[in-house]
């Protein structure tokens, strides 16, 4: 959940924290939409997070998922994990 606050201040740090993420390749920015690409370390495969703003509830909806193959070692949650918690630091969620 955001934190307390303006809720398209807090997505646009969002944004700014997520190109930091190690693999971080692209992005497609909206004010209720975020999908950015990130490429793995091992394979080189690119996969895309996802994440939906909604400013009402103040919650964010986030979704890391890969293109190809058929098991990513964990490298999906992984990264989620680490997004929520480099979010958390920066006191941008709960």
């Amino acid at each position: 959940k955001l934190q307390a606050g303006d809720s398209l201040e807090s997505w646009q740090e969002i944004r700014d924290a997520l190109i930091k993420v190690e693999g971080f390749k692209s992005m497609e920015f909206s004010t209720v939409y975020q999908r950015l690409e990130y490429k793995s370390k091992i394979f080189g495969y690119i996969d895309d997070v996802e994440l939906f703003l909604d400013a009402e509830k103040k919650l964010v909806k986030l979704r890391s998922a890969s293109r190809e193959g058929y098991y990513d070692l964990g490298a999906n949650r992984r990264r989620v994990e680490q997004i929520a918690t480099l979010l958390r630091e920066k006191n941008i969620i709960d």
